[in-house]
């Protein structure tokens, strides 16, 4: 694990006016109504393990896993309706193009992530495998890519400003929520069982901006699915504390909420109940 420092989301990259003015604004429940339909939902099932390994292709990572779990939440959370994963290393190249990083391994934003999710989609892995450890970096994707990305488009982004806020809408089975934060020494070796405290979040030095999927909850925690394999975390994840979001936040990460998938043919009943607790 602790050999393990690649992430990829630079801050810089990201436009801000587009997160925080070009999406929905987020609208709050009835207090009545925000109370999670079960008391945890392992998220595993939907997103197993992924590693990213020493490529700065975080933000390609979250977005591909944030894809999936709408296109799960739009098929009514049938696991037997979910296709193959959406590509991870062709979401990072449409990220990077669209956050003008194309050209080499420096990683994207997370704007450029949502634009290339509204305006391009997502395609399967099958059209766009992600590179072993001994590929090079390549941006020209197979000719499939962008076709068969095209029905899976994503309609709106929305800001989230808070812990309240994301447990709600990932509760609530608004979607997921692609966040981009600062990163630590002390993050990058967390064991089982995956409890991220604030000690852990403030502890280390800064590596660098990571961005990740947050779906799924374990009582008022919310579980941060990781791209740097199985063996970090509770098995490629965290259970992260409110005042762990909160203080992200504060530090300038960026949080959105990700929605509305454009699934072909597909109704969009939405129970979450059935998503199960564990593998």
């Amino acid at each position: 694990m602790a050999e393990i420092q690649f992430l990829g989301y630079d801050k810089k990259a990201d436009d801000v006016d587009f997160l925080q003015n070009g999406g929905r604004t987020f609208a709050a429940c009835a207090a009545a109504d925000r109370v999670p339909v079960a008391p945890k939902l392992d998220p595993r099932q939907v997103m197993p393990p992924v590693n990213q390994g020493k490529r700065n292709s975080c933000v390609g990572n979250a977005k591909a896993r944030a894809g999936r779990v709408c296109w799960y939440l739009d098929r009514g959370c049938r696991l037997d309706e979910l296709g193959e994963p959406f590509s991870r290393w062709a979401s990072y190249i449409w990220a990077q193009q669209f956050s003008g990083y194309l050209g080499k391994d420096q990683g994207a934003g997370v704007s450029g992530a949502i634009k290339a999710s509204q305006q391009i989609g997502f395609c399967p892995e099958s059209d766009c495998p992600y590179p072993s450890p001994t590929d090079r970096y390549f941006s020209k994707l197979p000719p499939a890519c962008v076709p068969n990305a095209a029905p899976f488009k994503l309609q709106k982004h929305t800001p989230l400003k808070s812990y309240d806020q994301c447990y709600e809408w990932i509760t609530q089975g608004k979607g997921p929520v692609l966040i981009g934060v600062d990163w630590t020494t002390g993050l990058l070796g967390l064991g089982s069982p995956g409890d991220l405290t604030l000690a852990v979040a403030r502890s280390g030095k800064f590596i660098g901006g990571h961005a990740v999927t947050l779906w799924g909850w374990d009582g008022d925690r919310i579980a941060l699915n990781n791209s740097h394999g199985g063996d970090w975390g509770d098995g490629g994840v965290a259970w992260v504390r409110p005042e762990v979001i909160d203080y992200w936040y504060t530090r300038g990460g960026e949080f959105h909420g990700m929605s509305d998938l454009a699934v072909p043919n597909i109704g969009r009943e939405v129970v979450i109940a059935d998503a199960g607790e564990g593998m």
